[in-house]
């Protein structure tokens, strides 16, 4: 089907753009422009960047308060981004000229035009940490440091420079915790005016109702000649701690305070001025600690209107589908008609907190109504996203200062948002599939499509399109249909199952509101390879000394493609696969199950559905041990640690013990892999399989030994067999102990469920986690889970000798090699000449190798020569077991002439008591037995002593191997023995 004709069958279906899907094509796997990370550079560890953000028309700010300035500790550095053709890059990197440790330089920014002012407030002011603002200005594409302000009044610890404003030629700074007379942390802020080149304090602010501990100046604004400052613990309508914000203005060059701004239903230590933003006559003040509808601290957002000289609330801003915690309101930004409000204790799912951040953005068109939730579409779990936000226009600013980039920890980043603009990303561009046997399924690739813009996206109907599009499947499609959040993902899984052998090729097609995403598939249908037959599966066959046979060996293409090419090889060649169940055995003590919280437990979603499991990775050699009766995987079946909230899993060990001699190894295991099923994996993760050995009885993590360990990364699967390469050698008696260690999925907004199923086992499964009271592991049966049986075998190779294909002398082979077409056959014609051999019996391997599924088929020859002239068949040792005394017993001995001429028997011996001769069909010595002739002798055993008794009886003969001897053995009983060893009982005790 053809773009155009999907696009008119996208239509009717209820997608309102679905014109618009087509639009365009999406670049698979790129950060959308509606999101675009701020690149960091020179950067290490717990930098904080982020964690204030500045912006104005094409030109950003971005703080690491925490970044070293040469041989400074954490002197801080503000960080200037500028945008050219939709592409943001480092401009400068701007640190004050007298840098101090830990000065909290750029935890406050402003920026209008080519002026920066950068907040410092444990600088060095007018004395000791008591604050200082830092003043940039730019000249062509250089930044210089122009002025350093502080207070005339300045005092240590007055946080001077916590928060900065900048308009025109005047800048607001705060300073929250200044001493106001007696009364401390009362606040107050500085206004600085410019004069030339020069700037000059103009005046000092406070409250007309200030009092201690109010902190006014936590955050301040400035547009024109009007000033908004917050005091986040002022009172606020009577309420104590609920928070103000003062309005101050200036007139004839005095600032005087116009206003108080309180919350309608103010609550006590709602924070209300810990963030605001103002411009023209509208004020925004968040209350990042208000409760909504009882839940604590979610945070709230009040814009205020003024006409005239009076200031009005008109709306309360909540976060849609908030939760308790998201702290919405710590930062607000407010540019035109447009608002961002950034929450960032946010997740990135609807009712789950997991400090992901979020920002919300609002619009104005008489009423403030909320646009759309923003998640960084790269976010992780306290990330803190929104912890700071500006805007200018529909461009949002956002810091992320909590965000670990690469492997350092709470480096910070920031993102360019274009707020309104929804933006579907794909994890690929294409899927190759590589070669796969027509007929036959590859395994499932998975696919995600993301939405990483800024508004809600809607996803169409994912669909394979173009001449192929039969010889490609969709399944456990999560998108179609579906309604994606800023951040948020869905995922469908692609195979490949030709018909025919050929190349074939597809696209699959990802619409969504914001454009179409096409995915390019491609696979090679191959013949599936030949299968081969070998007949018989094994030679015996007996010749007098000299004597030749010629026996057929047949080679069989018994499927339907491709040539079987074979050869009959001499190579040395290893064993196959051996899977071996584990004897029944009682379980290894493990955990009590009382220390364990069953209710912590949370059962993977399914309907009980059986899968045959997706093999991934390489196919194991030599022996694989298991208790499992089958590596089926059931849908629904597994039980994994969780958070019951939001459902994502904590850290599980799921193990598995194996006693070598449950499984008849008697030398030392070399582990070559471990293999386990995953039932379902919703996120890719790091998974560690460990080795240890066990000493004691009691399966505690002290009881063992590490002894090899290896960590692979999985991605989002369902329903597959996870084959690991990870090396330990293993002692013969030892016992294994096989254990995989998925870790805590909560920051990752995952789940892991193990593969099992209820087909039976040999040995318990096991299951540890810490977070469920599961320290050490428990028997998944005493938690009442007694069907969740694991999916897990270890596969390895014992140091026995190789199959032997070398062919002696005695046997041939013609023809060597040869070519079958299915449903064929070719014979091998074997020659076995018994010219030169001794008798007796003699064994070799024909060893067939392909190209067959079955790549060597081993043939075990057995010849049995028999001597030229006469010859007596070996005699057997007659047992006669035990005996009571008084008993008799007697048991036949053959005599077989196996030679080609007639044998002459001289005497039969006589055997010592308690053994007599009893009778014989055999004649008086000496006699002849012709070839193939027998007769037999009979034996006695009359114990008259308990004890063991044993005798010998030769056989004089003219044969060529020389006198053959028999010998005979019993055991003399008690009466008492006798009867139990007939079946009886003991009664009693």
């Amino acid at each position: 089907m053809g773009i155009r004709s999907m696009c008119r069958r996208l239509a009717p279906t209820g997608f309102l753009l679905a014109l618009a899907l087509c639009a365009g094509a999406v670049t698979a796997g790129t950060p959308a422009p509606a999101q675009s990370p701020l690149p960091v550079t020179n950067a290490q560890a717990w930098e904080a960047w982020g964690s204030a953000v500045a912006v104005d028309g094409d030109t950003a700010v971005v703080a690491s308060s925490y970044a070293d300035v040469g041989a400074v500790d954490g002197a801080g550095v503000a960080n200037v981004y500028v945008r050219a053709n939709g592409v943001w890059t480092l401009q400068a990197r701007l640190s004050a000229a007298d840098p101090k440790p830990f000065s909290n330089y750029a935890r406050a920014l402003a920026i209008a035009g080519d002026t920066i002012v950068v907040g410092a407030a444990s600088a060095d002011g007018a004395v000791s940490s008591s604050g200082a603002v830092y003043v940039y200005t730019r000249s062509g594409t250089t930044w210089t440091q122009s002025a350093k302000l502080s207070a005339s009044d300045g005092e240590g610890f007055s946080d001077f420079g916590l928060a900065v404003a900048l308009a025109g030629d005047r800048i607001a700074v705060g300073a929250p915790s200044t001493f106001v007379g007696k009364e401390n942390v009362q606040g107050a802020v500085y206004v600085y005016a410019k004069n030339g080149a020069a700037w000059s304090q103009e005046a000092k602010l406070i409250a007309s109702d200030g009092a201690a501990f109010h902190n006014l100046g936590r955050a301040v604004a400035i547009d024109g000649d009007t000033i908004v400052a917050g005091a986040q613990q002022a009172s606020g309508n009577g309420m104590p701690f609920a928070g103000a914000a003062y309005v101050f203005v200036r007139g004839g060059g005095t600032w005087t305070e116009q206003a108080k701004l309180a919350a309608a239903d103010a609550g006590f230590g709602d924070e209300f001025g810990y963030a605001l933003a103002f411009a023209g006559d509208t004020a925004l003040v968040g209350a990042r600690a208000a409760d909504v509808d009882g839940a604590a601290d979610q945070g709230a957002a009040y814009a205020f209107v003024r006409v005239g000289a009076t200031w009005t609330q008109t709306a309360k801003l909540v976060a849609t589908g908030g939760e308790a915690g998201d702290a919405f309101g710590t930062s607000v930004a407010l540019s035109g008609d447009n608002a961002a409000i950034g929450a960032p204790g946010a997740g990135s799912i609807n009712g789950v907190d997991l400090d992901r951040g979020a920002v919300f953005a609002f619009s104005r068109s008489g009423a403030w109504s909320p646009s759309t939730r923003i998640s960084a579409f790269d976010a992780a779990q306290g990330d803190a996203f929104g912890a700071a936000v500006a805007l200018d226009g529909t461009l949002a600013i956002a810091g992320s200062p909590r965000a670990t980039v690469g492997k350092d920890m709470e480096l910070g980043k920031a993102y360019a948002l274009s707020l309104g603009v929804a933006q579907l990303a794909v994890s690929a561009s294409a899927f190759d599939f590589g070669d796969v046997a027509t007929g036959t399924a590859s395994a499932a690739r998975r696919l995600t499509v993301s939405n990483v813009g800024t508004a809600d996206l809607f996803s169409g109907q994912l669909v394979l399109i173009d001449a192929d599009a039969a010889s490609f499947a969709i399944a456990n499609d999560t998108c179609s249909g579906q309604r994606l959040e800023s951040g948020a993902r869905c995922a469908a899984d692609v195979t490949f199952h030709p018909a025919d052998v050929r190349a074939h090729a597809a696209r699959l097609v990802a619409p969504g509101s914001a454009g179409v995403a096409f995915v390019a598939l491609a696979g090679n249908g191959v013949p599936p390879p030949p299968q081969i037959a070998v007949e018989p599966g094994s030679i015996d066959a007996s010749l007098p000394q000299g004597g030749t046979t010629s026996l057929p060996l047949t080679i069989r293409h018994s499927g339907a493609s491709g040539t079987l090419q074979w050869q009959l090889t001499e190579a040395p060649a290893q064993g196959g696969v051996r899977r071996v169940l584990g004897a029944t055995k009682t379980a290894v003590a493990a955990g009590p199950a009382s220390d364990v919280d069953i209710a912590r437990f949370v059962r993977s979603n399914g309907h009980g559905a059986r899968r045959v499991p997706v093999a991934r990775g390489v196919s194991p050699v030599a022996h694989t041990l298991t208790h499992s009766a089958s590596n089926d995987i059931l849908e629904g079946n597994s039980i994994a640690c969780a958070d019951n909230t939001t459902g994502f899993t904590n850290a599980n060990q799921y193990l598995r013990t194996f006693t070598l001699a449950d499984f008849g190894i008697a030398d030392t295991l070399s582990v070559t892999h471990a293999t386990f099923g995953v039932e379902n994996l919703t996120v890719s993760t790091p998974v560690t399989v460990n080795l240890y050995t066990l000493s004691g009885t009691s399966l505690v993590y002290t009881n063992l030994s590490l002894i090899g360990t290896a960590t692979v990364t999985l991605d989002p699967q369902t329903g597959t067999l996870v084959d690991v390469p990870i090396t330990a050698s293993v002692a013969p008696d030892a016992t294994l102990v096989v254990e995989i260690a998925v870790p805590d999925l909560g920051d990752a907004g995952g789940a892991f469920f193990f593969g099992t199923n209820t087909d039976g086992q040999t040995a318990p499964s096991y299951i540890a986690a810490s977070a469920c009271g599961s320290v050490d592991p428990a028997d998944l049966a005493d938690i009442g889970f007694e069907n969740m049986q694991l999916v897990l075998s270890v596969t390895g190779t014992t140091p026995g000798a190789p199959v032997d294909c070398a062919r002696p002398a005695w046997l041939s082979a013609s023809p060597a090699s040869g070519s079958v077409q299915p449903g064929a056959a070719q014979v091998s014609t074997l020659a076995l000449n018994a010219t030169g051999l001794a008798a007796g019996d003699y064994t070799a391997n024909v060893c067939v190798a392909s190209n067959a599924t079955d790549p060597l088929v081993v043939v075990p020859v057995t010849l049995n020569v028999t001597a030229n002239g006469p010859n007596l068949a070996a005699v057997p040792a007659l047992d006669f077991g035990g005996v009571a005394t008084g008993r008799r017993a007697v048991r036949r001995m053959t005599l077989s002439s196996s030679g080609t001429t007639a044998v002459n028997v001289g005497a039969i011996g006589t055997p010592a008591a308690p053994f007599a001769e009893f009778g014989r069909t055999c004649p008086a010595a000496p006699f002849a037995l012709a070839p193939g002739q027998s007769c037999v002798v009979e034996y006695a055993f009359d114990p008259v002593a308990v004890g063991a008794a044993e005798t010998s009886v030769t056989i004089a003969s003219d044969a060529v191997t020389g006198p053959a001897t028999a010998v005979l053995r019993g055991v003399g009983i008690g009466p008492s023995d006798a009867i139990f060893r007939n079946g009886m009982e003991i009664a009693g005790d």
